[in-house]
């Protein structure tokens, strides 16, 4: 028997293949193209460089994140549309009022208190307070609001209809080895890593080895790199994968909610 949340549960299901298809083109796209790197120490400076050259990636990845936050963006759309059908006494011009229907994000105070709740017209005041209670300005846990999963989620679909949203970047994680040849003493030991775009070679890491004059050092490090969001919330980088799992999963389980409570 057909369900009123059924479309919405066919959007979140797509969201999720689009996601898993994300990450198997990933992989391979970085089977194909491994990380160039190399580390050089200059004993005359003491300074250590790490450099990455990686094959950008491929325009496709923005646009399945992007097909996956409309997915996720519509399905709160949706359910509100549905909501409407779902009320004991639907609005008089149901039609009209769906077309309008919007589930709200609002990341602040004065956004959310001039939302038109015409656009869910004669919703009880229990839909108004569970809707509510999901707005980013109203967030409890002390957390920024710009930095609440629906926030995030506005704001990448929005960056989304204008620009890539992946823009090339990788989120960088580097670790270094020292290894003296001999037994010396090291002066001063420093290390600065850095998050960089890889359109081209990029300077990654920066560091300083000081060691005695008669002193040798071998310096090996190794870098992990991960295709990302260049903006998520306040966060500069943030992988692209876990990003749009967490966002489904929220959007799954605030649908669910929805569910228990009004259908």
């Amino acid at each position: 028997m057909a369900h009123l949340l059924d479309d919405v549960r066919a959007r979140l299901a797509r969201a999720d293949e689009h996601i898993s298809d994300l990450e198997r083109e990933i992989a391979d796209f970085r089977g194909l193209h491994p990380n160039l790197y190399r580390t050089d120490y200059d004993p005359k400076t003491a300074e250590l460089s790490h450099r990455l050259q990686q094959e950008p990636a491929p325009p496709r990845f923005s646009v399945i994140a992007g097909e996956v936050l409309f997915l996720l963006r519509s399905s709160l759309d949706h359910l509100v549309g549905q909501l409407l059908l779902a009320q004991v006494t639907p609005p008089a011009n149901l039609g009209a009022a769906m077309e309008r229907s919007t589930f709200p994000i609002c990341d602040t105070a004065n956004a959310w208190k001039s939302f038109d709740w015409t656009k869910i017209p004669d919703v009880s005041a229990q839909v108004r307070t569970a809707i509510a209670a999901y707005q980013p300005c109203n967030r409890t846990d002390g957390l920024p609001p710009e930095d609440h999963p629906l926030a995030v989620l506005s704001s990448l679909n929005n960056i989304d209809k204008h620009r890539k949203l992946l823009v090339l970047t990788n989120k960088i994680t580097a670790s270094h080895k020292i290894s003296m040849v001999r037994p010396v003493e090291i002066r001063d030991l420093r290390f600065e890593t850095n998050i960089a775009s890889t359109e081209s070679e990029t300077d990654l890491a920066r560091g300083h080895v000081e060691v005695a004059p008669d002193g040798d050092v071998d310096v090996q490090s190794h870098v992990t790199t991960e295709i990302a969001f260049q903006q998520f919330g306040s966060a500069k980088v943030e992988p692209v994968i876990p990003a749009l799992q967490g966002l489904l999963k929220y959007v799954t389980d605030l649908v669910a909610d929805f569910e228990a409570r009004f259908f």
